[in-house]
Protein backbone atom coordinates (compact mmCIF):
# COMPACT_ATOMS: atom_id res chain seq x y z
CA UNK A 1 0.00 0.00 0.00
CA UNK A 2 1.43 3.48 -0.96
CA UNK A 3 2.29 6.27 1.51
CA UNK A 4 -0.51 9.03 1.31
CA UNK A 5 1.10 12.31 0.62
CA UNK A 6 -1.03 15.55 0.83
CA UNK A 7 0.11 18.68 -0.47
CA UNK A 8 -1.00 22.30 0.55
CA UNK A 9 -0.16 25.23 -1.17
CA UNK A 10 1.66 22.84 -3.65
CA UNK A 11 2.95 26.07 -6.14
CA UNK A 12 3.77 23.50 -9.14
CA UNK A 13 4.50 20.60 -8.04
CA UNK A 14 8.09 20.18 -6.80
CA UNK A 15 8.16 19.08 -3.40
CA UNK A 16 5.07 16.48 -4.26
CA UNK A 17 7.53 15.85 -7.40
CA UNK A 18 10.26 14.63 -5.03
CA UNK A 19 8.36 12.53 -2.81
CA UNK A 20 6.95 11.14 -6.01
CA UNK A 21 10.40 10.19 -7.63
CA UNK A 22 11.39 8.37 -4.01
CA UNK A 23 13.10 5.01 -4.43
CA UNK A 24 13.12 4.26 -1.24
CA UNK A 25 9.49 4.31 -0.17
CA UNK A 26 6.31 3.86 -2.28
CA UNK A 27 4.84 7.93 -1.83
CA UNK A 28 1.57 8.94 -3.52
CA UNK A 29 0.21 12.53 -4.12
CA UNK A 30 -3.01 11.67 -3.05
CA UNK A 31 -4.21 15.63 -3.08
CA UNK A 32 -2.00 18.69 -3.67
CA UNK A 33 -3.95 22.51 -3.41
CA UNK A 34 -2.96 25.39 -5.14
CA UNK A 35 -4.62 28.70 -5.66
CA UNK A 36 -2.46 30.30 -8.57
CA UNK A 37 -3.69 29.00 -11.54
CA UNK A 38 -0.71 29.16 -13.85
CA UNK A 39 1.05 27.08 -11.16
CA UNK A 40 -1.90 25.13 -10.92
CA UNK A 41 -1.63 24.38 -15.00
CA UNK A 42 1.99 22.76 -14.19
CA UNK A 43 0.79 20.93 -10.89
CA UNK A 44 -2.19 19.44 -13.31
CA UNK A 45 0.26 18.71 -16.00
CA UNK A 46 2.31 16.77 -13.56
CA UNK A 47 0.06 14.60 -11.64
CA UNK A 48 -1.21 13.46 -15.42
CA UNK A 49 2.23 12.61 -16.70
CA UNK A 50 2.73 10.58 -13.37
CA UNK A 51 -0.35 9.10 -13.67
CA UNK A 52 0.43 8.20 -17.25
CA UNK A 53 3.47 7.01 -16.13
CA UNK A 54 2.67 4.18 -13.96
CA UNK A 55 -0.34 3.27 -16.27
CA UNK A 56 1.18 0.12 -17.30
CA UNK A 57 3.85 0.64 -19.94
CA UNK A 58 2.00 3.00 -22.23
CA UNK A 59 3.55 2.81 -25.62
CA UNK A 60 5.50 4.94 -27.64
CA UNK A 61 3.00 5.92 -29.76
CA UNK A 62 1.08 7.50 -26.36
CA UNK A 63 3.97 8.99 -25.39
CA UNK A 64 4.44 10.39 -28.96
CA UNK A 65 0.54 12.43 -28.44
CA UNK A 66 1.53 13.74 -25.42
CA UNK A 67 4.46 15.10 -26.46
CA UNK A 68 3.33 16.44 -29.57
CA UNK A 69 0.23 17.65 -27.58
CA UNK A 70 2.28 19.46 -25.45
CA UNK A 71 4.75 20.97 -27.41
CA UNK A 72 2.08 22.45 -29.67
CA UNK A 73 -0.23 23.52 -27.21
CA UNK A 74 -0.59 27.05 -25.68
CA UNK A 75 0.04 26.91 -21.85
CA UNK A 76 -3.08 27.03 -20.52
CA UNK A 77 -5.23 24.97 -22.58
CA UNK A 78 -2.29 21.59 -22.83
CA UNK A 79 -3.95 19.95 -20.29
CA UNK A 80 -8.26 20.11 -21.61
CA UNK A 81 -5.97 18.88 -25.23
CA UNK A 82 -4.85 16.18 -23.36
CA UNK A 83 -7.84 15.01 -22.13
CA UNK A 84 -9.63 15.15 -25.44
CA UNK A 85 -6.61 13.67 -27.44
CA UNK A 86 -8.56 10.44 -28.30
CA UNK A 87 -5.99 8.20 -26.60
CA UNK A 88 -7.30 6.41 -23.68
CA UNK A 89 -4.83 5.91 -21.99
CA UNK A 90 -4.00 10.19 -21.63
CA UNK A 91 -7.69 10.66 -20.75
CA UNK A 92 -7.40 8.59 -17.97
CA UNK A 93 -4.27 10.10 -16.86
CA UNK A 94 -6.34 13.17 -17.10
CA UNK A 95 -9.40 12.03 -15.15
CA UNK A 96 -7.13 10.85 -12.27
CA UNK A 97 -5.16 14.15 -12.68
CA UNK A 98 -8.33 16.23 -11.70
CA UNK A 99 -9.08 13.88 -8.80
CA UNK A 100 -5.45 14.94 -7.64
CA UNK A 101 -4.94 18.88 -8.20
CA UNK A 102 -6.91 21.12 -7.00
CA UNK A 103 -7.47 24.45 -8.06
CA UNK A 104 -8.40 26.13 -4.42
CA UNK A 105 -7.59 28.96 -1.82
CA UNK A 106 -6.75 27.95 1.34
CA UNK A 107 -7.95 29.63 4.16
CA UNK A 108 -11.00 29.74 6.93
CA UNK A 109 -13.80 30.14 3.99
CA UNK A 110 -12.94 26.98 2.03
CA UNK A 111 -12.12 24.91 5.07
CA UNK A 112 -14.32 22.71 5.45
CA UNK A 113 -14.06 22.31 1.73
CA UNK A 114 -10.43 21.65 1.99
CA UNK A 115 -11.20 18.81 4.65
CA UNK A 116 -14.23 17.19 3.26
CA UNK A 117 -12.23 16.76 0.12
CA UNK A 118 -9.06 15.74 2.01
CA UNK A 119 -10.81 13.09 3.65
CA UNK A 120 -12.54 11.74 0.89
CA UNK A 121 -9.28 10.92 -1.03
CA UNK A 122 -7.69 9.53 2.04
CA UNK A 123 -10.72 6.85 2.14
CA UNK A 124 -8.43 4.47 0.29
CA UNK A 125 -5.90 4.35 3.05
CA UNK A 126 -8.41 4.15 5.60
CA UNK A 127 -9.53 0.84 7.92
CA UNK A 128 -12.82 1.70 7.96
CA UNK A 129 -13.16 4.89 9.68
CA UNK A 130 -10.21 4.90 11.05
CA UNK A 131 -7.68 7.99 9.47
CA UNK A 132 -4.52 6.03 8.20
CA UNK A 133 -1.50 6.63 10.60
CA UNK A 134 1.27 6.57 7.74
CA UNK A 135 -0.61 9.61 6.04
CA UNK A 136 2.48 12.22 5.22
CA UNK A 137 1.74 15.88 4.85
CA UNK A 138 4.23 18.51 2.83
CA UNK A 139 3.84 21.94 1.59
CA UNK A 140 4.70 25.44 1.85
CA UNK A 141 2.80 28.49 2.94
CA UNK A 142 3.42 31.44 0.79
CA UNK A 143 6.42 33.50 1.46
CA UNK A 144 5.83 36.92 0.30
CA UNK A 145 5.05 38.19 3.88
CA UNK A 146 8.48 36.65 4.59
CA UNK A 147 11.13 36.82 2.32
CA UNK A 148 13.41 39.56 2.61
CA UNK A 149 12.20 41.28 -0.73
CA UNK A 150 8.54 41.09 0.39
CA UNK A 151 8.72 42.77 3.68
CA UNK A 152 10.95 45.37 1.78
CA UNK A 153 8.27 46.08 -0.59
CA UNK A 154 5.37 46.10 2.63
CA UNK A 155 7.16 48.42 4.25
CA UNK A 156 6.91 50.84 1.06
CA UNK A 157 3.50 50.43 0.73
CA UNK A 158 0.94 53.03 2.54
CA UNK A 159 -0.94 51.74 5.36
CA UNK A 160 0.90 48.84 5.10
CA UNK A 161 0.35 46.84 8.72
CA UNK A 162 2.03 43.51 9.33
CA UNK A 163 -0.58 41.82 11.37
CA UNK A 164 -3.52 42.54 9.21
CA UNK A 165 -1.02 40.97 6.54
CA UNK A 166 -3.12 37.60 6.14
CA UNK A 167 -0.55 36.15 4.87
CA UNK A 168 1.73 35.79 7.75
CA UNK A 169 -1.17 33.35 9.13
CA UNK A 170 -1.84 31.24 6.16
CA UNK A 171 0.41 28.58 8.10
CA UNK A 172 -2.43 27.75 10.46
CA UNK A 173 -4.49 26.08 7.45
CA UNK A 174 -1.33 23.34 7.54
CA UNK A 175 -2.11 23.64 11.12
CA UNK A 176 -5.45 22.53 11.06
CA UNK A 177 -4.66 19.95 8.76
CA UNK A 178 -2.12 18.59 10.81
CA UNK A 179 -4.68 18.85 13.75
CA UNK A 180 -7.74 16.86 12.08
CA UNK A 181 -5.77 14.32 10.07
CA UNK A 182 -2.63 13.62 12.69
CA UNK A 183 -0.01 12.82 9.57
CA UNK A 184 2.44 10.73 11.08
CA UNK A 185 5.26 13.09 9.54
CA UNK A 186 4.90 16.65 7.98
CA UNK A 187 7.50 19.11 6.07
CA UNK A 188 7.35 22.61 5.79
CA UNK A 189 9.32 24.68 3.80
CA UNK A 190 9.88 28.42 3.41
CA UNK A 191 12.64 31.47 2.40
CA UNK A 192 15.17 32.18 4.85
CA UNK A 193 13.53 35.21 5.82
CA UNK A 194 10.95 33.66 7.90
CA UNK A 195 13.95 33.64 10.41
CA UNK A 196 13.87 37.27 11.11
CA UNK A 197 10.08 37.94 10.31
CA UNK A 198 8.12 39.64 12.90
CA UNK A 199 4.79 40.52 13.67
CA UNK A 200 3.19 42.66 16.59
CA UNK A 201 7.25 42.50 17.92
CA UNK A 202 7.73 38.50 17.89
CA UNK A 203 9.07 36.63 15.54
CA UNK A 204 6.71 34.69 13.92
CA UNK A 205 9.12 31.50 13.34
CA UNK A 206 8.98 31.28 17.10
CA UNK A 207 5.09 31.24 16.67
CA UNK A 208 4.89 28.70 13.62
CA UNK A 209 7.37 25.98 15.58
CA UNK A 210 5.75 26.58 19.24
CA UNK A 211 2.44 26.12 17.25
CA UNK A 212 3.58 22.83 15.17
CA UNK A 213 5.13 21.14 18.05
CA UNK A 214 1.02 21.12 19.41
CA UNK A 215 -1.37 21.86 16.73
CA UNK A 216 -3.99 20.73 18.79
CA UNK A 217 -3.53 23.67 21.65
CA UNK A 218 -2.93 26.05 18.45
CA UNK A 219 -6.41 24.61 17.32
CA UNK A 220 -7.44 24.84 19.78
CA UNK A 221 -8.32 21.57 21.60
CA UNK A 222 -5.88 19.85 23.97
CA UNK A 223 -5.98 15.84 22.49
CA UNK A 224 -2.16 15.30 23.28
CA UNK A 225 -1.06 15.55 19.71
CA UNK A 226 2.38 16.32 19.92
CA UNK A 227 5.16 16.82 17.26
CA UNK A 228 9.14 16.40 17.73
CA UNK A 229 10.78 19.14 14.91
CA UNK A 230 13.80 18.01 13.34
CA UNK A 231 16.48 19.88 11.61
CA UNK A 232 17.49 17.88 8.49
CA UNK A 233 21.33 18.61 7.98
CA UNK A 234 23.82 16.82 9.23
CA UNK A 235 25.03 18.87 12.53
CA UNK A 236 21.71 19.96 13.02
CA UNK A 237 20.52 19.94 16.77
CA UNK A 238 18.17 16.32 17.73
CA UNK A 239 17.03 17.97 20.74
CA UNK A 240 13.21 18.96 20.85
CA UNK A 241 14.08 22.94 20.39
CA UNK A 242 16.54 23.11 17.46
CA UNK A 243 18.22 26.50 17.19
CA UNK A 244 16.03 28.59 13.96
CA UNK A 245 19.04 28.26 11.73
CA UNK A 246 19.66 25.03 12.14
CA UNK A 247 16.49 24.03 9.88
CA UNK A 248 17.98 25.80 6.99
CA UNK A 249 19.17 23.11 4.09
CA UNK A 250 21.57 23.99 1.62
CA UNK A 251 20.84 23.03 -1.52
CA UNK A 252 24.88 22.60 -2.74
CA UNK A 253 25.74 20.66 -0.08
CA UNK A 254 23.89 17.62 -1.13
CA UNK A 255 24.37 16.90 -4.83
CA UNK A 256 22.23 19.72 -6.09
CA UNK A 257 22.90 22.34 -8.87
CA UNK A 258 21.73 24.96 -7.34
CA UNK A 259 23.03 27.28 -4.43
CA UNK A 260 19.54 27.32 -2.80
CA UNK A 261 19.18 28.00 0.59
CA UNK A 262 15.70 27.39 2.44
CA UNK A 263 13.82 26.67 5.83
CA UNK A 264 12.73 22.87 5.94
CA UNK A 265 11.01 21.76 9.50
CA UNK A 266 10.55 18.05 9.64
CA UNK A 267 7.96 17.60 12.36
CA UNK A 268 7.52 13.65 13.24
CA UNK A 269 4.31 12.62 15.50
CA UNK A 270 5.96 12.31 19.13
CA UNK A 271 4.51 8.75 18.82
CA UNK A 272 6.70 7.45 15.78
CA UNK A 273 9.63 9.45 17.08
CA UNK A 274 9.60 7.28 20.05
CA UNK A 275 9.16 4.01 18.49
CA UNK A 276 12.04 5.25 15.85
CA UNK A 277 14.70 5.94 18.47
CA UNK A 278 16.75 7.98 15.96
CA UNK A 279 16.31 10.29 13.19
CA UNK A 280 18.28 10.18 9.83
CA UNK A 281 20.03 13.20 8.51
CA UNK A 282 20.61 14.70 4.93
CA UNK A 283 23.60 13.37 3.85
CA UNK A 284 26.37 15.16 2.12
CA UNK A 285 27.58 15.41 -1.81
CA UNK A 286 29.58 17.31 -3.82
CA UNK A 287 27.62 19.93 -6.08
CA UNK A 288 27.88 17.98 -10.24
CA UNK A 289 29.96 20.02 -12.50
CA UNK A 290 28.55 22.28 -15.17
CA UNK A 291 29.63 19.60 -17.30
CA UNK A 292 27.79 16.63 -15.40
CA UNK A 293 24.27 18.17 -15.61
CA UNK A 294 23.97 20.07 -18.96
CA UNK A 295 26.53 17.62 -21.11
CA UNK A 296 23.88 15.51 -22.61
CA UNK A 297 21.34 18.06 -23.72
CA UNK A 298 21.06 18.85 -27.46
Amino acid sequence: MPIPVIDLFAGPGGLGEGFSRCSIANFKVVVSIEKDEMAFETLLLRAAHRSLAKAGSPTNSTWKTWDKIVAESPWESAFDNLKSSGDDRIQGACTSARGEAWNLELGPNNRDIASQGIRRRLRPYMDGRRLPQNAVLIGGPPCQAYSVVGRSRNRGTDGYVPEEDHRHFLYREYLHVIEEFKPAVFVMENVKGILSSRVSNRQIFETITQDLRRPDIASGRDTGLEYILLALEEGGDLLDIPTPESFIVHAELHGIPHARHRVVICGVRRDIYEKAGTAGKLRKKAAPTVSEVISDLP
